[in-house]
C-alpha cells in the first residue's frame, strides 16, 4: 500500500480516512506474520503424519517419485494383502489412543 498526498483541495478529515495509520498497518502485518506461523505449525504436524504412515507401509521418498511408474503395473496379491495388514495396524493403533 501508498500513501497518497493530500491536494490541498482535500481537507484533512478526508485525508485521515483515506490513509491507513502505521499503527493499522502494523497490525495487518503481524496478524499475517501470526497467520503464517500457525500455517507452517499445520504443516509441521501434516509432514511428520505422512512421514509415519509412509514407514507403516514401507514407502520410501524415492517410491513416492515414482508413483507414476507403478501406476502401470498392478501391485501383487502379496503386495495388497501387506498394504491392507498396515491399514487394519494403524486403525488398531488410533483407536487405543
Amino acid at each position: 500500500m501508498t500513501r497518497r498526498r493530500a491536494d490541498k483541495s482535500e481537507g484533512a478529515g478526508s485525508m485521515s480516512e483515506a490513509t491507513p495509520t502505521d499503527d493499522s498497518l502494523k497490525r495487518a502485518v503481524d496478524s499475517l506474520n501470526d497467520e503464517v506461523r500457525r500455517q507452517r505449525n499445520i504443516i509441521t504436524v501434516l509432514t511428520q503424519r505422512l512421514e509415519f504412515l509412509m514407514s507403516m507401509f514401507g514407502i520410501d521418498d524415492g517410491t513416492m517419485q515414482n508413483v507414476d511408474l507403478m501406476a502401470e503395473d498392478p501391485p501383487s496379491q502379496a503386495v495388497v494383502d501387506e498394504r491392507r495388514a498396515g491399514v487394519r495396524r494403524l486403525v488398531e493403533h488410533s483407536r487405543m489412543r
